[in-house]
This record gives structure tokens, C-alpha cells and sequence, in this order.
């Protein structure tokens, strides 16, 4: 056998081997998308109260890839069990659930823990961080903050789009400004993402 044959013997072997393994994993792409989505529906609609037509369309709009298969995919919103399921192509069906006071998980099958929200209420006195703000959303103080408030909520004429849910500054331990999206307020639970780790983090 020549060297040249041995390479690309070796070339195919490795090329089969790469074929076979993405494929393989491929089989997780539509439970994968379909949780995802059915998650943030679930979370979107049962805990901050928005409207799942929208939430559907920014969120397949802003994962790469999906928008080109949305047509593809259907989800079901059951305000009665408070629960929704997503599929892709008929396939990879994903089933998020709500729960009173835990928000939403993904159902897949298996039994739910039994769990319970802690019956004491934390008091005043045990609050460890000081009051940043007052009840109601803060008006920017100056024109310039202003300004950069409107481009944060501005969107571009070209996708991706922003979809700005809101803004909070914060200056010298205070809030010197406060800005919401319709239908979101300073009482909305907003799922943040990873974002919400630089929020909590000290």
C-alpha cells in the first residue's frame, strides 16, 4: 500500500467518523431548541405576564439559525394547567410546567420533587442590602441621560433588533434613572439570563 493511499484511507476513516458522531448528536438539536424555547414561554408568560405571540417571535428571532425554521415549529400555551409545549417538525416535543413561586421547569417525565416555599417571611431588620430606590420609576435627571436611554429602546432599521425590556442606571449606590419597555413595569419579574449573574453577584 502507498503512502498516498494510506492518507486517504486515514482522510475517509476520519472524515465517516466525524459524519457518524454529528450525526449522532444532531438527534438532540430539536429537544434542544424546542426546551429552550418552551422555557422561556412557560417563564415569559406564566411569571412576567407577556403575551406568548410576542415572546415567540423575539425569541426564535434572536437564536441564530431558528428564525429560518420557525415555520417549523409549534407551541401550545394551556393557561388552564398553566403549562406550554413546544415541538419542531412534529418532532422534539418539549413540555415546560409552572409551578406557584418556583417559575417553570421542563417536564420530561420523570416525578417532581415535593417542595414547599418557606412559611416565615424575611423581615425588615434581616434586608441586607440598603434601599437603592424608591416605588415608582425614576425620570433621568439630566438631557444626555435621556438621550441614551431613547437609543437603548430605539431600534435599528436592519435586524438583529434590541428589544429592550428595560433600563436601570445606577450612580453612586442610587438609581438616577428607570425605563421600561410596554408592558413591563417596576412590580414585572424579567428573566435576565446570564445577565442576572453580574445583577446578584458580589
Amino acid at each position: 500500500m502507498t503512502r498516498r493511499n494510506l492518507i486517504l484511507i486515514l482522510a475517509a476513516t476520519s472524515a465517516l467518523s466525524a459524519l457518524a458522531l454529528s450525526a449522532a448528536r444532531a438527534r438532540d438539536v430539536p429537544k434542544v431548541a424546542t426546551g429552550f424555547l418552551a422555557n422561556i414561554l412557560c417563564s415569559e408568560t406564566f411569571v412576567s405576564g407577556q403575551p406568548p405571540e410576542r415572546i415567540f417571535l423575539e425569541t426564535t428571532a434572536a437564536m441564530p439559525g431558528v428564525s429560518l425554521i420557525t415555520w417549523a415549529m409549534g407551541y401550545r400555551v394551556d393557561r388552564a394547567r398553566r403549562d406550554v409545549t413546544v415541538t419542531l417538525f412534529g418532532f422534539g416535543k418539549s413540555h415546560a410546567v409552572y409551578r406557584e413561586g418556583f417559575g417553570c421547569y421542563l417536564d420530561h417525565g420523570d416525578a417532581v420533587a415535593d417542595a414547599s416555599l418557606p412559611a416565615a417571611e424575611i423581615k425588615p431588620s434581616q434586608v441586607l442590602l440598603p434601599e437603592i430606590a424608591g416605588a415608582s420609576a425614576v425620570a433621568p435627571v439630566s438631557p444626555q441621560l435621556a438621550a441614551a436611554l431613547d437609543r437603548a429602546f430605539a431600534e435599528p432599521e436592519q435586524p438583529p433588533l434590541r428589544h429592550t425590556k428595560a433600563v436601570v442606571v445606577v450612580k453612586d449606590g442610587r438609581v438616577v434613572a428607570v425605563r421600561y419597555a410596554d408592558g413591563y413595569g417596576i412590580e414585572t419579574p424579567i428573566l435576565g439570563f446570564s445577565a442576572t449573574k453580574s445583577v446578584i453577584s458580589r
